[in-house]
């Protein structure tokens, strides 16, 4: 410093932290300097300026949303327009203009005007899969679902929604083509993004459970789905619309699965609410509404409701015939159920158009390993039997336990059910030996299955009827009895299926020189299955059949 008074001022300059003269003044320590002295407004001023620079970042980001949905929505405009330009008749381009041909020409266009917008794809391939399984077109709806599900999971990760939503959609379209092992993995994935993401009680998650808890039923644990269709009803009754069809939709699938337990007049009350639910929310005239109609058909038959059950199916046909086309195979599912109830009755001749249609649906829209293909070729079969066609009804019932051997195991409840009715067919042949093979395989596989026993009975009396035949008494009253409890026990007073067990028990006890006990048994047998069957069913005609052969002295009391 030159001199003392400038040394003091500097000094005086620092203590009011201001840049000495001492030191080369540059704009880092000038700046430095002047925040010291003014701290709370320098940081009242970052503040603001972060706030400011906040606000413009969010502003430039929903621009950019703004900006990236309007480059969407007017792809997807020109997508539609050309879309619609192709479905006028009186356009350049000539061709199919079924709904169909629309869905291939907008796939064919997506592919083509969108391979550089793999999001906006991915979209709309969501929305055709999902219109090609409306139209009951499974396999075209599971590839444009497995691209979706690829795109989006590449673009956005495996915990996205929007990836959640495409494993939903895929298996979906897996499960209606009979792949159900790979369909309920991607429904248990979906469910544990939902419950991540949206709640464990959001409407997205008792979609799914919806699904998953059908077809865990449906695959052989019905006590597994009741629980998670239960759950799927409660989080459907907690939402503020109603009525509201996914309600509809849980409370069928819950009741189907209380079916599979045995549970049916439970099962018949709680789908008539779910229908009462379904044409409130979107009127009768719906597809859901149709499904519906048609499962409650199948507990009233199971109950021996049989006119209530029939008008129920025709109802239903006729709905989805007429929303979905006469090649739907909703409409096959419907007239393979209506074909089972006529035959039920001894009424095989008016069975026949319906069980063949359903057939021909099927194998135009079905794939060979499609659960409900085969159960259709299946219920052809039992008509081929009782028609006297045992042949016939040999190689469709070997057809469809060869599939069912591969697609299901050979201890699943609808491969026991076809060794079960492939030995009814090769007992009415006369092949006792193959028959009483047959029926103990099944009796093995049945006799594991709690959940399932009405289905067991039909073994039971099939072997202890055979058995009886060869002399071997002591099993045979063992078999004809359990079955007897079973069905009593399980099925309403006066229903068909009891009079047959006892009808068969009836003979065991002729058989057993027991005139007294079978003429009082065997009166009352007759008399339900001649009002419930036709003069001409076989079972009627058995009974009466035993009947006559009671000694005239031997009284009915």
């Amino acid at each position: 410093y030159p001199t003392a008074a400038h040394l003091a001022a500097d000094i005086e300059r620092y203590l009011r932290d201001e840049p000495v003269s001492a030191r080369k003044r540059t704009w880092s320590y000038s700046t430095r300097k002047f925040l010291s002295r003014h701290r709370v407004g320098a940081l009242l001023v970052t503040g603001v300026l972060a706030l400011l620079l906040a606000v413009v970042v969010t502003v430039i980001r929903q621009e950019r949303r703004a900006l990236n949905e309007a480059r969407k929505a007017e792809r997807v405009a020109e997508l539609l327009a050309d879309l619609f330009e192709g479905a006028n008749p009186f356009s350049a381009e000539v061709g199919n203009r079924d709904l169909k041909s629309v869905l291939d020409r907008a796939e064919a266009r997506i592919r083509d005007q969108l391979a550089d917008e793999p999001e906006i794809r991915a979209e709309l391939l969501e929305v055709i899969g999902r219109a090609y399984g409306g139209l009951g077109l499974f396999s075209q709806a599971a590839a444009l679902h497995d691209e979706a599900l690829e795109i989006r999971r590449s673009l956005f990760g495996p915990e996205d929604l929007r990836v959640a939503e495409s494993s939903l959609s895929l298996g979906t379209a897996l499960e209606s083509r009979g792949e159900y092992e790979e369909a309920q993995s991607l429904y248990e994935r979906a469910l544990a993004v939902f419950e991540s993401q949206t709640g464990e009680d959001s409407p997205e998650v008792g979609t799914v459970l919806t699904r998953l808890g059908g077809l865990i039923a449906h695959r052989g644990d019905p006590a597994a789905g009741v629980e998670r269709l239960s759950r799927a009803v409660q989080i459907f009754e907690q939402q503020p619309e109603a009525p509201d069809i996914r309600l509809a939709r849980a409370s069928s699938e819950l009741a189907a699965a209380w079916d599979l337990q045995g549970a049916v007049e439970r099962a018949v009350e709680l789908k008539r609410q779910a229908l009462a639910i379904s044409d409130r929310a979107v009127g009768r005239d719906h597809p859901t509404g149709a499904v519906i109609r048609s499962d409650l058909a199948i507990s009233l038959q199971a109950l021996g409701r049989f006119d209530e059950a029939e008008q129920m199916y025709l109802e239903s046909a006729e709905i989805s015939s007429r929303l979905l086309g006469d090649d739907h195979p909703t409409v096959a599912d419907t007239l393979t159920s209506l074909g089972k109830l006529l035959m039920e009755q001894g009424r095989y001749e008016e069975a026949r158009p319906h069980v063949e249609r359903a057939v021909a649906i099927n194998q135009q829209q079905r794939e060979p390993s499609h659960i409900f293909r085969i159960a259709a070729e299946i219920n052809l079969g039992t008509l081929r039997r009782e028609l006297g066609d045992f042949d016939g009804a040999e190689a469709l019932y070997r057809g469809a336990l060869e599939r069912f051997e591969e697609i299901l195991g050979s201890d699943d409840p609808g491969t026991a059910r076809v060794v079960s009715l492939l030995a009814q067919t090769m007992h009415l042949k006369g092949d006792l030996d193959q028959a009483e093979s047959l029926y103990r395989r099944a009796l093995d596989s049945q006799r594991t299955m709690p959940t399932r026993r009405l289905n067991v009975t039909e073994s039971l009396l099939g072997l202890g009827s055979l058995l009886c035949l060869r002399g071997d008494t002591d099993e045979a009253e063992s078999l004809l009895r359990e079955a007897l409890d079973i069905r009593s026990e399980l099925l309403p007073e006066g229903h068909w299926r009891i009079a047959e067990a006892e009808m068969e028990w009836s003979q065991f006890l002729l058989r057993q020189n027991r005139p007294t006990e079978a003429a009082r048994l065997l009166a009352r047998a007759e008399r339900v299955l001649s009002n419930s069957l036709l003069s001409s069913d076989r079972r009627v005609t058995r009974a009466r059949e035993l009947m006559a052969r009671i000694p005239v002295s031997t009284s009915v009391g």
